[in-house]
């Protein structure tokens, strides 16, 4: 290149750097004073900062000559970022479209990994968390992994493990709050003391439990209540200390306030709790969390256990056969492993999402990069490196990807409204989702990922050969040829194979809610009203029985009803009262193990008002018997589920049959009849073997109804409320829903899962589909005039719309082929969420297969009909 060509190249590229700052005048005097030094034989540098000096200043030229030959770092970088903004600001729809992407691809990170933090991530409250378990009992046999402790079962733990500094355990229940205003049913947590303690957390007020309190709830009237009772209830009264409260009318003296702590203290109140030596050993209702020595670690703690429960088990037998301890740390408590594996599923699909919008984004760069050659044909001439040009460009990426940030962190609150309103089930702490300082720390690092992954490959890219062709015919020309085009169409290739993996996890989830909302759950739920009375202990067995009649008996003299029973456990949403049995005669061993059921306290008209029907033999006998009430230890009689009925006498009819409930010889159930099959748990879980024992062998609380209308359920809840007043003015009635909000509501998880799925998978595929776009119609731009001559020499219709359409099908066709291989993979990953349908499920592959390959016919048909309108008498003439 000769002296003067890159003398006159030095000049451009100063002139392309400063001149959108000067005025015509000032740029002209520049341009005049330039070239008279540059005669008078001044090298071309100091021709121009003569130039500028006279004319400029001094800062104007130290700040133009700084881009090409670098200086110190910091000013470096602003200098950098404020040539990438005004880059930027000149190119307002590319920067809106980038923009665009970004936002919604880091947003949709940013409110996911909200969810992730406060739920999954957010560490507990207390002291050291790290060293809390919490401690199962195990009956692998039974297919129990993670089951709730007994009384005496804890004792023989606290008396022989030495792994563990502190053994604390809890239990759930309600009472009725009487005094202040209209009975209410509230929730109650039961405490060993010392489980505060343990925990690492301090009264908010007054003190914790002391071993003193261990007479207990029956004798020392003790209670603590939760901060957000004590300031919701009772208006933040400093005075709360030794206030004496009505539960379940007797009073009880509130000793302390206690602070909210996820997963254990999330009560209203709280009482504490006295171990019984002389307990039911089959009675488990307990868990129990253990605090580890600071010299032993949850391996070596398992493995004491191990041996120990083998001891027990040997020691207790045949009520403990093949019971064990698992331990399980602290981190696991936030959420079950379904939730667990739906958050980092959510994960996984924003990831997705916001790498299909860096390759967006590198596809526009390289676009835009190409279409850049003559100023970096002109910034090379004048000495700036590859590097140079690198970091600038990498600078701009960078700079898109904090403003998407800024955008994306508004898309994130958007979505955390949204999430909120979706009601996705029990997702534990979802109050303390919000947008933080480690939320804000995550989304400046997805946003700098995302600016340097979408513009490496662009920048890396940048054309350096042939640049003095380049500024010899004035920066015309392809737009990278052939090998950038090539890059271009693998971009879009990889954008549809990850959109085809999201919309086959979105079709496979859509494909099982609705498997989950037809199947058929056994029971009616249509018409049917459910509602719950908690009986203090003032009700006798007795009192319990004769308060179930009489409001049994007025509710189904109601107009508005058809029919009416009491359950102690309703369906869906009650709780799960587990039993073992085998059939009289046989031993655990002799039989192969005992066989797990639900067991249920029912009245009568139980099964009419559900809508279950009898198999064989007929319903309970609800009268007492004459010898008297025997209670649960005795012979009963039982109805049993037709599953059960099967797995225990398989072909032959079990009406007469007898079984050993809990395993025990003296409690005895003999089978009167064989009822349907339902799904008490909900219309997404197995069919429930259950036991049906009449109510009265028990006084239960609280009792569930189930009340069968003529017409709109909620209608009768007037009536009904009306009627308990009538009886016991103290009594609440509290969870009045219907069947089908909450047959509805068991399904909200799995709606919510497949909801949010499908709104990413929605948004992939149309980022995807717009990068295919961008693609064809840029290269029917770059290609008129090749369409022109093709044209010019006989080229049909058809001909063009082939040639542009394939140009597009083909990388797409290849994403749908790898995409459709992922998806075989990752699909597994969403097994324990799906329903009737399996992972490689064949229709779900080629519906979304299909889908995606018509939207992309789609993407290309629309430039290639606008190469049809390709004048080749304009173009050549042009040309």
């Amino acid at each position: 290149m000769s002296g003067r060509l890159r003398r006159m190249l030095r000049i451009l590229l100063e002139k392309d750097s400063v001149e959108r700052e000067m005025d015509e005048e000032m740029r002209f005097h520049v341009d005049m004073e330039t070239e008279d030094n540059l005669r008078a034989g001044m090298k071309p540098e100091e021709a121009r900062r003569a130039a500028l000096l006279k004319f400029g200043g001094v800062e104007r030229f130290k700040e133009e000559a700084r881009w090409a030959r670098g200086g110190r770092v910091v000013e470096d970088f602003w200098w950098d970022v404020r040539l990438a903004l005004r880059s930027l600001r000149r190119t307002p729809g590319f920067t809106v479209v980038a923009l665009a992407m970004l936002a919604l691809g880091i947003g949709a990170n940013t409110a996911i990994f909200s969810v992730i933090n406060a739920v999954l991530l957010r560490p507990l409250p207390g002291h050291e968390p790290a060293r809390l378990v919490q401690v199962f009992e195990t009956h692998m046999a039974q297919g129990w992994d993670h089951f709730s402790f007994s009384q005496m079962n804890l004792l023989d733990l606290m008396e022989s493990s030495t792994s563990f500094e502190a053994i604390g355990a809890i239990a759930g229940g309600t009472v009725n709050l009487t005094g202040d205003g209209p009975p209410a049913r509230i929730g109650v947590s039961s405490i060993t003391p010392g489980f505060v303690q343990m925990l690492g957390l301090k009264p908010v007020l007054g003190r914790a439990f002391r071993a003193s309190d261990l007479d207990g709830w029956d004798r020392r009237r003790v209670v603590m209540v939760s901060e957000d009772t004590w300031r919701s209830r009772f208006g933040s009264d400093p005075a709360i200390e030794g206030r004496v409260i009505q539960l379940d009318g007797e009073g009880y003296e509130v000793v302390g306030v206690l602070p909210e702590a996820e997963p254990w203290l999330r009560n209203e109140l709280y009482a504490p709790l006295s171990l019984n030596p002389e307990s039911d050993r089959d009675n488990h209702f307990l868990a129990v969390v253990a605090r580890l020595r600071d010299d032993v670690n949850i391996e070596a703690a398992q493995a004491e256990l191990t041996p120990l429960a083998r001891r027990l088990t040997a020691r207790n037998a045949p009520i403990d056969e093949g019971m064990g301890f698992q331990l399980e740390p602290s981190s696991t408590w936030a959420a079950t492993d379904d939730l667990r594996r739906s958050l980092w599923v959510f994960m996984g699909a924003v990831g997705f999402l916001l790498l299909i919008a860096c390759l967006n984004l590198a596809n526009l760069l390289l676009a835009r990069v190409a279409g850049r050659r003559r100023q970096v044909a002109m910034c090379v001439a004048l000495g700036a490196g590859r590097g140079r040009v690198i970091r600038q460009l990498l600078t701009e990426s960078a700079v898109l990807g904090l403003a998407g940030a800024l955008l994306g962190i508004g898309v994130a609150q958007l979505g955390l409204d949204a999430l909120v309103a979706l009601e996705p089930g029990e997702i534990p702490r979802l109050e303390a989702v919000r947008i933080n300082g480690p939320v804000l720390l995550f989304t400046l690092v997805v946003a700098l990922a995302t600016g340097v992954i979408g513009g490496l490959l662009p920048a890396v890219r940048v054309p350096f050969r042939g640049l003095g062709a380049t500024l010899r015919d004035g920066g015309r020309g392809g737009v990278g040829g052939r090998s950038q085009a090539r890059l271009r169409s693998w971009l879009v290739a990889a954008e549809t194979a990850l959109s085809l993996v999201l919309l086959v996890g979105a079709g496979l989830l859509i494909r099982s809610l609705i498997a989950v909302q037809t199947v058929d759950t056994g029971f009616d739920a249509d018409n049917r009203l459910t509602f719950e009375v908690n009986l203090p202990d003032s009700y006798t067995r007795a009192g319990s029985r004769a308060f179930r009649e009489e409001f049994l008996s007025r509710t189904r003299a109601l107009p508005t009803v058809e029919s009416a029973a009491a359950v102690h456990m309703r369906p869906v949403d009650g709780g799960n009262t587990v039993m073992s049995l085998i059939p009289v005669g046989e031993t655990i061993e002799t039989f192969g193990g005992a066989i797990a059921a639900d067991w249920r306290l029912i009245s009568d008209d139980y099964f009419r008002s559900l809508g279950l029907s009898l198999v064989e033999g007929r319903d309970l006998s609800h009268e007492i018997p004459a010898g008297g009430d025997q209670g649960m230890g005795g012979p009963m009689e039982v109805v049993i589920s037709q599953s059960l009925a099967d797995a225990i006498w398989p072909g032959e009819s079990a009406v007469g049959k007898q079984a050993q409930l809990w395993v025990t010889p003296e409690r005895v159930g003999t089978v009167v009849g064989v009822v349907e099959d339902m799904r008490e748990r909900g219309p997404g879980q197995d069919e429930t073997r259950a036991v049906y024992l009449t109510y009265d062998l028990a006084g239960w609380s609280p009792v569930h109804f189930v009340v069968h209308t003529t017409g709109e359920p909620r209608a009768a809840l007037q009536p009904l409320r009306a009627i308990l007043a009538q009886i016991d003015a103290d009594l609440p009635m509290s969870r009045a829903r219907t069947m089908d909000e909450m047959v509805h509501s068991s399904t909200a998880s799995r709606r919510f899962t497949m909801i949010l799925l499908t709104v990413f998978a929605a948004v992939a595929l149309v980022l995807a589909l717009a990068g295919l776009y961008g693609v064809i119609a840029d290269s029917v731009s770059q290609r008129s005039q090749e369409l022109g001559v093709r044209v010019a020499l006989g080229a049909t219709s058809p001909d063009v719309l082939g040639l542009v359409i394939r140009q597009g099908m083909v990388p797409a066709a290849a994403g749908i082929g790898v995409g459709l291989l992922v998806s075989l993979g990752l699909s597994r990953v969403l097994g324990s969420l799906l329903f009737g349908v399996g992972a490689a499920d064949f229709v779900t592959y080629a519906a979304t297969g299909g889908v995606l390959a018509l939207s992309a016919l789609l993407a290309c048909w629309v430039p290639a009909r606008a190469a049809l309108r390709v004048d080749p008498v304009t173009v050549l003439r042009d040309e």
